[in-house]
């Protein structure tokens, strides 16, 4: 079993090197937004009026596949694992493992 809020972390260290920020306008937050954001809540902007999550505007927006599968997903990707094994793994169908990967390397590519 992985801890959630552990790769929650990671992905949050990952997508948001800078620390926590509007994916819409670049304003840091402080305080409490920061620390909602850094969990996984949504965020409102004070300064542009959007609301937003870690996720918003990543490799992982729109997703439903939840942390640790990604993150499983990842890291077998990464150790260049089968994509069946991978599936069997996370429990997503292959077509999902293979439409993940090409995400993560377009999004090693910007």
């Amino acid at each position: 079993m992985l801890d959630a809020s552990a790769v929650r972390a990671w992905w949050f260290r990952e997508l948001h090197p800078a620390g926590p920020t509007c994916p819409y306008c670049r304003v840091s937050f402080v305080g409490q937004q920061a620390e909602t954001f850094r969990v996984g809540g949504r965020v409102h902007c004070n300064d542009c009026n959007g609301w937003s999550t870690y996720r918003t505007s990543t490799l992982l927006h729109n997703s439903k596949i939840d942390d640790c599968h990604l993150f499983l997903l990842a890291m077998l990707t990464a150790a260049e694992c089968r994509v069946q094994d991978i599936s069997t793994a996370t429990n997503l169908t292959t077509d999902t493992v293979r439409a993940w990967q090409r995400r993560f390397r377009e999004a090693a590519s910007i």
